[in-house]
């Protein structure tokens, strides 16, 4: 049976959501929303536990209704002095001023972001469907725009979560033309959705850094990375992200453009039961292109963290250079790690490689600093650090990875207070 042959029952509650998303939402995003549908339909309607990519992690989480959630902790970021731009339920409010280069706008307002929206998260379906990517484009009733000049360093943006429901779906789209920079930051509560769709001209650069730490024990979300990268272009990402009911982070990247950059990497803190979810592609599509990959997790108690990563490397793109590791320390006996890695190539000249380790607490190291008077949970909290530390240190910038080490300590001393 073909997913638009499924019981009308079980598709009538997408169907309602998505047309009253068509009533409520910007008019400009209605064709965009109705191709989206009919690809969520195509992809076979929300994910199920016997599809590949969720065979480890069950999507139940993210498909339940969840009560409002708002941010608890202070902006975590404010001592950049970035601009913000705050989302209460999906709906961005732009500031009263930004900086010259930066242009931020909704979404239906900026004809050079409706130019690719639904565009790159349709290319992102690409070997491996991805449902909930497209069931956002769908229903996102706007969104937030942002382009910088050519040329032009757009400084710090921070998008901070406020607010977020299990039918909240947050949409981002950034263009950086030849030339451009920017660093964006995101923090706050995620629940439901949130898809980024980046178009990156010749030699732009895109600082991406998310913390996802807020609303711990409820957290239920989803969030999407598509990104096309021309000729000299770099995309940078680091996710940190400590617990939460369930947490998915999914990542497309296609290199595009010779000599391409794409690096992306993530710490994991988990505890309890926990589910983390991270699954990476990256899609060389041109010659002389390097991309890394580097997932650090930490698992405590009942925590479950899944990694799914794959390097595709086109017939094109000789010359590549792709890396690929995911390494998880084992903090307790009940923790369950689940990896996947995977190349794809067919291309002949090209140097990629890909690993995959857990483990518990290096015996000698812990013997080391308890037999020089360091407390027991002390030294697990030291090497515990230390780990995490080789995904911060992809960071460019020092004082954003002290953010992340104080992230990854203050999870560190709950955990101690909990014990």
């Amino acid at each position: 049976m073909s997913a638009v042959q499924k019981p009308v029952e079980e598709l009538a509650p997408w169907r309602a959501a998505h047309e009253e998303s068509q009533i409520a939402g910007a008019a400009a995003l209605a064709p965009a929303r109705e191709k989206a549908f009919a690809r969520f339909l195509e992809l076979g309607g929300a994910p199920k536990p016997r599809d590949e990519y969720w065979r480890y992690a069950r999507p139940a989480p993210l498909l339940e209704a969840q009560p409002l959630r708002k941010a608890e902790q202070e902006d975590p970021f404010a001592a950049f002095d970035p601009v913000v731009v705050e989302f209460a339920e999906g709906v961005p409010h732009l500031p009263a001023a930004s900086a010259e280069s930066l242009d931020l706008r909704l979404i239906d307002k900026a004809p050079w972001a409706l130019e690719f929206y639904g565009e790159l998260e349709a290319q992102g379906q690409f070997r491996a469907p991805r449902p909930l990517a497209a069931w956002n484009t769908a229903v996102a009733r706007t969104g937030l725009a942002v382009r910088v000049a050519e040329g032009q360093d757009g400084g710090i943006l921070h998008l901070r979560h406020l607010s977020a429901d299990g039918a909240t779906q947050s949409r981002i789209a950034v263009d950086l033309p030849e030339g451009a920079k920017l660093t964006l930051l995101e923090s706050g509560v995620l629940a439901g959705g949130v898809v980024i769709e980046a178009r990156l001209a010749k030699g732009a650069q895109l600082h991406h850094l998310r913390l996802q730490t807020e609303q711990p024990e409820a957290r239920a979300g989803v969030a999407h990375v598509f990104a096309d990268l021309g000729a000299e272009a770099i995309y940078k990402g680091f996710t940190l992200s400590s617990d939460g009911r369930m947490t998915r982070n999914e990542t497309y990247l296609r290199l595009s453009g010779e000599k391409g950059w794409a690096h992306v990497a993530q710490g994991v803190l988990g505890d309890r039961k926990s589910i983390s979810d991270t699954t990476l592609f990256i899609h060389h599509d041109a010659p002389h292109c390097e991309s890394r990959q580097i997932v650090k997790s930490a698992l405590a108690g009942e925590s479950h963290v899944v990694f799914q990563g794959k390097i595709y490397v086109a017939q094109i793109a000789q010359k590549t250079d792709g890396y690929q590791m995911s390494q998880s320390l084992l903090l307790g006996e009940r923790a369950e790690f689940n990896a996947k890695p995977e190349l794809e190539i067919y291309a002949d000249d090209v140097k990629c490689s890909h690993g995959s380790t857990s483990g518990a607490l290096d015996a000698d190291a812990l013997f080391y600093l308890k037999a020089r008077g360091v407390p027991h949970a002390e030294a697990e909290a030291l090497l515990t650090a230390a780990f995490i530390d080789d995904a911060i240190l992809e960071i460019e910038d020092e004082a954003l990875q002290d953010v992340m080490r104080a992230q990854v300590a203050r999870w560190m001393e709950a955990r101690g207070r909990a014990a």
